[in-house]
């Protein structure tokens, strides 16, 4: 039996088996299987949210299973709106360099990358804030600095400070 030519075997739900054009469905990243929403739970705000989808069969071969799990968002702990007047002062006391020395540019990388691993993956509001005010504090170097020290040197430290667990945006000054 052959399909009419509106219907394509790729609008046929893997889960359910029917093909059903009033269904919106969603195809699986891993094997692009199609279901309908229905059928795997998921709502179309959802699924319009999710870059990458996988079916529960993909996941239960792989260790994604626990990957995609997240905890909700904590409540904010500061308000927005604090976050940004903390950067705005940092800004006033500090100037981004336009080229970021090169004995300092694998260290600075590494730390962004532990900042949005962080942030990503602890999904609270402190290590956002954290993330957030990398370039300020990291790459940022005081107006008044001293002509002794290096911006290598002073870009180590401030790494080194960021690395350090929480920081207190006083230090940097």
């Amino acid at each position: 039996m052959s399909l009419p030519s509106s219907l394509l075997e790729c609008d046929r739900c893997f889960s359910c088996g029917s093909i059903n054009k009033r269904k919106s469905i969603r195809i699986c990243s891993n094997y692009q299987r199609s279901f309908h929403l229905s059928c795997v739970g998921l709502t179309r705000k959802a699924s319009a949210s999710l870059v990458v989808w996988n079916c529960s069969y993909c996941l239960s071969l792989s260790a994604l299973q626990d990957s995609v799990i997240h905890q909700p968002n904590e409540p904010s702990q500061r308000d927005t709106s604090e976050v940004l007047r903390a950067t705005l002062l940092l800004r006033q006391f500090r100037k981004v360099p336009l080229k970021i020395p090169k004995s300092v540019r694998i260290p600075a990388a590494d730390a962004l990358a532990t900042a949005i691993d962080q942030a990503l993956n602890l999904n609270s509001s402190l290590d956002r804030d954290h993330l957030f005010s990398f370039a300020t504090i990291v790459l940022g170097i005081p107006y008044n600095k001293d002509p002794t020290s290096s911006v290598s040197s002073i870009l180590k430290n401030n790494i080194s400070l960021f690395n350090s667990s929480k920081i207190n945006a006083t230090e940097f000054f």
